[in-house]
């Protein structure tokens, strides 16, 4: 045992010395590392990875289009004249602008800042559970791990704030439901998500719900009618309501989250008509959100029919979470980013019962599900937004630059 132990802390302190070593070379020669150190389950990987994907990103020059362009925009007049240019709708990102304004660095920061958070957060929650189920099969740790880290890519943490609340949320519930870690002090987690993007109140509301009526989801019965009679609710019924109940939280709490724009505006219910999209950004819009409630609808008849899964109390909390969005479906921005959620839940739920991804079941269906709402994300976002943000990288820059080094010389003006 003292051995075993001692050939371990061998190998952990090589790894972090390479690791250190390439990225202080050249973030490029970390990525053999990301592998080994997901499969080897190395407790330094999460914050290595961190680093690499952040000193990819901090090369990217937004065009106008994307959130961040507006981001670093505020921030520079935030610099100059200490408020911000734009009225934020959330504490995490004055956070960021006022510790930016402190220590007069670049705003770079801000996406490299969020890019850490969140890789950090979900490669942490990754290694966690293949350390907690034994998964040794390299097979089965590459396809969860390419799942986890590109669900969501660095063109969606570009926005900075939903992405890093969702980590937050991740976190939360992977110590709630899997670690069964019931101490205050998780709920840290939450209240951040929820400071970092105010959407995420979704979280705490929906764990209270599972809680009052836990006892209602033993019934399959009863979790299938919720989930179709929520999807029919949310597609031809209750626009209006949804909109008068998001509107009148903006009201009642005082809190600016742009409700407007998310239920009547550029962002809302009539985002296609108001963005002026033809004919065909209409078709190729309106089939990703029909795909995407497709696949999300299969994956929870999937684990309530599913003993094995649906014995997790995370599959339950899953069932209601997916049945909420559903609710929300006309009001696709928000649906699509409850989508990212859902998505790792998933990843989660069948991480935790070790899937037998060689025989046709339903844990290895719902992972070929995953991959195609993933590559299906990633083809639709080489037509629009993915495109936009590989010509906005400074390629000679990553090759020659990517560095810890560099990084740090560039964004505090040494």
């Amino acid at each position: 045992m003292i051995i075993n132990n001692t050939k371990r802390e061998i190998s952990s302190g090589v790894y972090i010395f390479i690791s250190i070593l390439t990225l202080s070379l050249n973030a490029l020669l970390f990525i053999p590392l990301i592998i080994k150190g997901i499969i080897t389950k190395q407790k330094s990987t999460p914050l290595f990875t961190a680093i690499f994907f952040s000193l990819i990103s901090y090369y990217f020059i937004p065009p106008e289009e994307f959130d961040l362009y507006r981001h670093y925009e505020s921030f520079e007049y935030f610099s100059l004249n200490s408020e911000p240019l734009h009225k934020l709708k959330d504490l995490y990102l004055l956070s960021l602008f006022n510790i930016g304004e402190y220590l007069n660095i670049k705003k770079e920061f801000l996406y490299a800042t969020s890019v850490i958070i969140y890789y950090y957060i979900i490669t942490s929650v990754l290694i966690s559970l293949l350390k907690i189920n034994n998964i040794r099969d390299k097979k089965l740790i590459l396809i969860l791990s390419f799942l986890y880290l590109f669900s969501n890519t660095l063109v969606e943490i570009s926005g900075l704030r939903f992405t890093t609340g969702l980590a937050f949320s991740i976190l939360f519930l992977h110590k709630y439901f899997i670690v069964k870690n019931k101490k205050i002090s998780i709920y840290i987690y939450m209240l951040l998500a929820i400071l970092s993007h105010f959407s995420l109140i979704i979280i705490p509301i929906t764990i209270l719900i599972y809680k009052l009526f836990y006892k209602l989801f033993f019934d399959k019965k009863f979790s299938i009618f919720l989930l179709f009679f929520t999807l029919l609710l949310g597609l031809f019924f209750i626009n209006d309501l949804i909109s008068i109940l998001i509107i009148n939280v903006e009201d009642i709490t005082g809190l600016y989250i742009g409700a407007e724009a998310y239920t009547n505006g550029a962002w809302g219910v009539n985002r296609l008509d108001i963005q002026k999209y033809n004919s065909t950004g209409f078709f190729v819009e309106k089939s990703k959100l029909y795909i995407t409630i497709l696949i999300s609808l299969i994956i929870s008849i999937l684990l309530i029919f599913s003993k094995e899964n649906y014995l997790n109390s995370l599959s339950k909390y899953l069932i209601l979470l997916t049945s909420i969005s559903f609710l929300l479906t006309n009001f696709d921005t928000i649906y699509f980013r409850y989508q990212s959620l859902l998505t790792i839940i998933t990843l989660m739920i069948i991480t935790t019962n070790k899937i037998n991804y060689k025989k046709l079941n339903s844990g290895s269906i719902i992972l070929i599900l995953l991959y195609i709402k993933t590559l299906h994300q990633f083809s639709l976002g080489f037509i629009s937004t993915y495109l936009n943000y590989l010509s906005g990288i400074s390629y000679i820059d990553v090759i020659n630059n990517s560095n810890v080094i560099s990084f740090f010389i560039y964004i505090f003006n040494f």
